[in-house]
């Protein structure tokens, strides 16, 4: 009995329709809370940031993660660590999606100071 019923169930496993997955990007953003002429972003300032600009840009869903991220300065040679903030987006991979993403690396390198913004993009598939 008991092998007629696995029979069963891997035949309806195997009859299900395969779950549509879309390809999408998910790009990273690395953002050093450092500010070169002194100090750092407050939470505050990453806050507003968030809500001026990376919401607007992507209100349909992103990710942060508080993180703890280490350079070399090519300059000096020493090894600078600092707090920063992963943003995680996940979205289609448009020249307008493309754009947004510059957009936001050059407001934070502007309003901050900052050499660089790091981002990482990979193609992933996605379903819900």
């Amino acid at each position: 009995m008991m092998r007629y019923l696995l029979v069963i169930v891997l035949l309806w496993t195997a009859c299900q329709a395969p779950v549509e997955e879309a390809v999408s990007m998910r790009t990273e953003l690395y953002f050093g809370r450092n500010i070169p002429t002194g100090g750092t972003v407050s939470d505050a300032q990453w806050q507003q940031f968030l809500n001026d600009y990376v919401t607007p840009a992507f209100p349909d869903g992103l990710t942060v993660l508080d993180a703890s991220g280490q350079w070399k300065d090519t300059q000096s040679g020493q090894i600078i660590q600092e707090k920063s903030n992963v943003l995680i987006l996940i979205h289609d991979h448009t020249t307008t999606q493309d754009s947004l993403i510059e957009t936001l690396r050059n407001h934070y390198k502007r309003l901050f100071e900052q050499q660089s913004v790091m981002r990482v993009d990979q193609k992933v598939k996605v379903n819900f």
